[in-house]
């Protein structure tokens, strides 16, 4: 318990930290995240904080109907590209995406609210993402 008392001020302060995208100019955005996790059992004097991810992001969207948008992500065991897309808005209705993006299909962009999420992750329908061409 009192490693717990000694951590809830480092706690209270990630808890309370809201990510913010870095403006670097009217058109473009750079981010990203860092997650860690605390595991502590009462049944057992081993808790560690891990490392989980670390997240760039990167997107672009010009007056002119130009946008971009990039997220890669670097886990404890592998790096992956979460998307990587560019495209054109031709009107509000209207636009196409080319690269890594998001398969419309399922309950989008994603159902599941918890750690466990739900049914339809596990199955391929919820945060899917494929190369090709998106039209809308």
């Amino acid at each position: 318990m009192s490693s717990l008392k000694k951590l809830s001020p480092l706690l209270l302060a990630i808890l309370s930290f809201q990510p913010q995208a870095v403006e670097v100019t009217d058109e473009l955005d750079i981010g990203g995240a860092v997650r860690v996790n605390y595991g502590w059992k009462d049944y057992d004097n081993n808790a560690k904080l891990e490392f989980e991810l670390f997240r760039a992001d990167v997107n672009y969207n010009s007056d002119d109907g130009l946008f971009a948008s990039a997220q890669y992500r670097w886990y404890q065991d592998m790096d992956v590209i979460h998307h990587a897309y560019m495209g054109y808005q031709f009107d509000e209705a209207q636009s196409v995406q080319v690269g890594v993006t998001q398969v419309p299909f399922g309950l989008l962009p994603y159902a599941a609210h918890s750690f466990w999420f739900g049914a339809t992750y596990y199955i391929g329908f919820e945060d899917d993402y494929d190369a090709g061409l998106h039209y809308q």
